[in-house]
């Protein structure tokens, strides 16, 4: 009844955005106006300003920095006191020295490069329907992609088991309860609204003149989309992926009912590690998690900025 109740409302407040989204739909001009700066004159509103963006800045890193410095904590040692006193890098040595230890790293993000890939094979001709084309289902095809951002993580799970603990046509005759697979299936539904969100607002700003102009010159469909329309809406689908990604290699909720000894992810294994008394191990996979993603972002954004 609550799943229910959470869905009808989100639901609910989905479609008054869409309405207004639609309502102030614009389509962006063959040349782009650039954003000013605006500079604030006052010079104590600018102190306040300062002031107060560092502090939020303070208390976004400040985490980061705990995660950090609580990595180098042996396992095992601080268990009574407020604060620890024993730090090596034994919890570095273990994960790259013992593939039993790598492997919850490995086993995530091969799990979210799979959901990743899902996702663009989904969500991408999805956004295209929705957004440039006059489809009559277009509305449904729109509320079963954004039908996950409406349920709890533990109802996709559970739904999923509950599917898929039998054989049917939808799994190939195979009960899928166990395997290797279900889990990156529960993260692929998971971020397939992130993906296909993110790929709309690149669609809203691709101008019809590009594809007009290479149609009017003979290029067919396939060509126009591959050469016109999936460089320029590429941003969209990397940022969607990437905030997918970075979703997938920290989800918990799922996770904890659908991973097996296969694919046990890195959430799973920082709470074992919680809980084992081994908090700098666990620590430890964060930092693994945190260098990951920011390199990703760099690139991503590197590759974003040549196209």
């Amino acid at each position: 009844m609550e799943v229910v109740i959470l869905m009808i409302i989100a639901f609910i407040f989905l479609f008054l955005c869409r309405y207004y989204e639609k309502k102030s739909s614009f389509q962006s001009q063959v040349k782009g106006v650039e954003i000013k700066e605006i500079i604030i004159e006052n010079s104590i509103l600018r102190k306040v300003f300062v002031i107060f963006t560092g502090l939020l800045i303070l208390f976004i890193i400040l985490p980061v920095i705990t995660i950090f410095i609580l990595s180098f904590v042996t396992s095992g040692t601080w268990l009574v006191e407020i604060f620890p006193k024993d730090f090596s890098l034994s919890n570095y040595i273990k994960i790259f020295t013992k593939s039993n230890s790598l492997k919850p790293f490995i086993n995530s993000v091969n799990m979210s490069i799979i959901a990743g890939i899902l996702g663009v094979v989904i969500g991408v001709p999805s956004s295209y329907i929705v957004v440039k084309t006059k489809s009559k289902f277009k509305f449904l095809i729109e509320s079963l992609v954004m039908l996950p951002w409406a349920l709890p993580a533990s109802a996709i799970a559970i739904n999923l088991i509950n599917a898929f603990n039998k054989t049917n046509i939808f799994s190939l005759n195979k009960i899928l309860v166990g395997t290797y697979i279900l889990l990156p299936i529960s993260y692929f539904i998971g971020i397939l609204p992130i993906v296909f969100r993110s790929t709309n607002i690149s669609m809203y700003n691709l101008n019809d003149a590009y594809e007009d102009a290479s149609k009017s010159l003979g290029g067919s469909w396939i060509y126009t989309f591959r050469r016109i329309t999936l460089p320029i809406i590429m941003p969209g689908i990397v940022s969607g992926v990437l905030i997918g990604f970075i979703r997938c290699i920290g989800e918990y909720t799922s996770s904890a009912y659908l991973y097996t000894v296969a694919n046990k992810p890195i959430s799973i294994a920082m709470v074992n590690g919680v809980f084992e008394y081994e908090i700098g191990l666990a620590m430890t996979y964060g930092v693994l998690t945190i260098l990951f993603i920011f390199i990703l972002s760099l690139i991503s954004t590197w590759k974003i900025n040549r196209i």
